[in-house]
């Protein structure tokens, strides 16, 4: 008897767990699928396989195993596809109030169509470190539970993007002042009540001012060690454009993948439309406000869900806006995935690490690709990205790279003093050299450094140069105050050197009829044309040694008093500079240059002519230097 009450109670329970099933009306259907994937409808204690056209319900799970997808269609018309190893709840499907997919694991392409009510988002997508707010467009989210990195990449249209970290909602205290009966003031707190539903929780998140909008080409991400998302970058346009055309999210074996030389080297690829970033190009974090942008034009690593910015000395591409990595990383040039650089690979939590094959050249090789690795964690912003055991300050972004700075406007402001040193040859070997030293010489100016593309930018230059000689009695002084204006143009050579070509035109003081102990100074414009490098000799931290070597050759120039025809010489200067913050640099320049050049036209009481002058300039310069975004 009592075997029969409890099969009648065991068929009981399973009818009403069938009955709420049936009662229930399906929120999706499957459109697509492939390999293994399975289902856990609610109330169910075992998945089973999905099937093409299967019915999914509220609070059903879905999960894909290696090499298996999954499309759906929601009752609003909303598509979502899942890749491989991922894992979905149906939290809640609302054609009213929007829809939640919570995305425990893997990576998932949706496609939203625009809301009616431009206001309101229509669509969310949660994991347990970010809330995805959707009013109609074409997106890829990427949750990796091992480092908690919640990846959005936008193809079409606009996400909203906020910090969640798995925060259960709590209610708000209000406080409220009354009067007692003896007219006293009393405080009390009274709790404002929960969001009723998933999607309102989601909806006043994403309503703060941590917030951010990812538009069409760019990426956002959670940082581990910091209260908001990431400010939106572009990411690689190669990668975007094969990420956007594999819908079915394939993805390849080691045996299967056709690598790309380098990123720069993929020309086939569907072009998407990249909204321009606010966001400097070539990144920053702040310290003070949480403020954190990748590099432009990196790499999405579709497994562990990091992003790959691009090395400090990468390309820049002047016209989409990017820079264009070649040293961190390639694609797949069918699916779009990440392939770290040889003999390495990308942990979700490590970062670069170094792949052990057990082949005998491992050890041989081990050395090289641990410096590698390390650069490469440095170039990742590692602390930003992965997860810490402990909690570790955050670092301030470091200083701009030379690529860097030649895609920015630099404007340079300059004073300093120098002391001048005159040599008269004589044309006759009765007459001996005279050397005249002029000091106490002071100059002013600025130089503007435009932002060119990665390559190539020019310069603008003017000075100003004070000469009050009035101390040297034995000469005359036409003018005082001596101008100058250069032109230049700079070409990027590597992280430390650049080649500087530089056409001056500037008023130097010349002596005429001179007798060898005075005469006086005329004023002559000449024409200089410098060629030689720039660049870092050594550098710690924000501090840094630079120079600057130029070889100098002066045109023809003649007047009514003299001649002065086409000569040589050099500059060259030592610097010592200091960044301060990221915009601001600070340099103390010790500068020597000689220029020497054949002449006519001085000559002393005695005719004793002198054909060769040679003019040196000795000085101390200060400069100021500001990066403009």
């Amino acid at each position: 008897m009592f075997d029969s009450i409890s099969k009648k109670i065991i068929i009981l329970i399973l009818l009403l767990t069938c009955s709420d099933v049936f009662a229930r009306k399906h929120v999706a259907i499957v459109m697509k699928v492939k390999g293994k994937v399975t289902k856990l409808n609610p109330g169910a204690s075992k998945a089973s396989l999905v099937k093409l056209g299967d019915k999914l319900f509220e609070d059903s799970s879905i999960v894909t195993g290696a090499r298996s997808f999954i499309r759906i269609q929601f009752i609003d018309k909303t598509r979502l596809s899942l890749g491989p190893k991922s894992k979905i709840v149906v939290t809640q499907i609302k054609t009213t109030s929007g829809s939640v997919i919570s995305l425990l694991k893997g990576r998932a392409r949706t496609k939203v169509n625009p809301s009616k009510d431009s206001g309101k988002n229509k669509f969310f997508i949660k994991t347990r470190t970010a809330a995805l707010g959707v009013r109609g467009t074409d997106f890829q989210t990427i949750y990796n539970p091992d480092n908690k990195v919640t990846n959005l990449l936008t193809y079409k249209g606009k996400v909203a993007m906020a910090n969640l970290k798995d925060k259960a909602p709590i209610a708000k205290k209000k406080i409220v002042l009354e009067r007692d009966d003896s007219n006293k003031i009393q405080v009390k707190k009274e709790a404002v009540s929960r969001p009723e539903t998933e999607s309102e929780l989601l909806e006043n998140r994403l309503a703060s001012k941590q917030t951010v909008l990812v538009e069409s080409g760019q990426f956002s991400g959670t940082l581990n060690q910091a209260k908001k998302v990431s400010l939106p970058v572009k990411i690689n346009p190669a990668q975007l454009g094969i990420l956007y055309a594999n819908e079915n999210l394939l993805e390849k074996t080691s045996d299967e993948t056709r690598r790309s030389k380098d990123v720069s080297s993929v020309k086939k690829y569907v072009r998407l439309k990249q909204a321009k970033q606010d966001a400097p190009l070539e990144g920053f974090y702040d310290k003070k406000t949480g403020a954190y942008a990748p590099k432009s034009g990196g790499l999405i690593d579709i497994t562990t869900g990091l992003y790959v910015a691009p090395e400090k000395d990468a390309i820049f591409d002047e016209k989409n806006q990017v820079y264009i990595p070649k040293k961190v990383g390639r694609i797949e040039i069918e699916s779009g995935e990440y392939i770290a650089p040889k003999g390495l690979s990308l942990d979700a939590r490590k970062g670069f690490v170094v792949s052990k094959t057990g082949k005998p050249s491992d050890k041989k090789n081990a050395p090289v690709l641990l410096a590698m690795s390390d650069k490469l964690n440095k170039n990742l912003d590692k602390d930003l990205f992965i997860d810490h055991e402990e909690e570790k300050e955050l670092q301030s972004m470091s200083i701009f790279s030379r690529r860097e700075l030649f895609t920015k406007d630099i404007f340079t402001f300059f004073l300093g003093s120098f002391d001048s040193e005159l040599t008269l040859d004589s044309s006759s070997t009765s007459s001996k050299s005279v050397v005249h030293n002029f000091e106490g010489a002071t100059e002013l100016g600025f130089i503007w450094e435009m932002a060119g593309n990665g390559l190539l930018r020019p310069k603008f230059g003017f000075k100003v140069s004070g000469t009050d000689y009035s101390n040297h009695t034995e000469y005359s002084q036409e003018e005082e105050k001596l101008y100058s204006m250069q032109l230049g143009l700079s070409a990027y050579l590597n992280n430390r050197w650049s080649l500087e070509i530089d056409y001056n035109i500037e008023q130097e003081n010349i002596p005429t009829n001179s007798n060898g102990f005075g005469g006086s100074l005329e004023k002559v414009t000449l024409s200089t044309l410098g060629v030689g490098v720039n660049g870092v000799l050594a550098t710690h931290g924000r501090l840094f040694l630079g120079t600057k070597v130029m070889a100098l050759t002066n045109f023809y120039k003649s007047s009514a008093e003299l001649s002065v025809k086409n000569g040589v010489g050099y500059y060259i200067d030592l610097s010592a500079g200091f960044w301060h913050k990221k915009h601001h640099l600070y340099r103390l320049s010790l500068f020597n240059e000689v220029k020497s050049f054949d002449v006519s036209g001085i000559n002393d009481t005695a005719n004793a002519n002198y054909n060769g002058l040679k003019s040196s300039e000795t000085g101390l310069r200060f400069l100021y230097s500001y990066i403009f975004e």
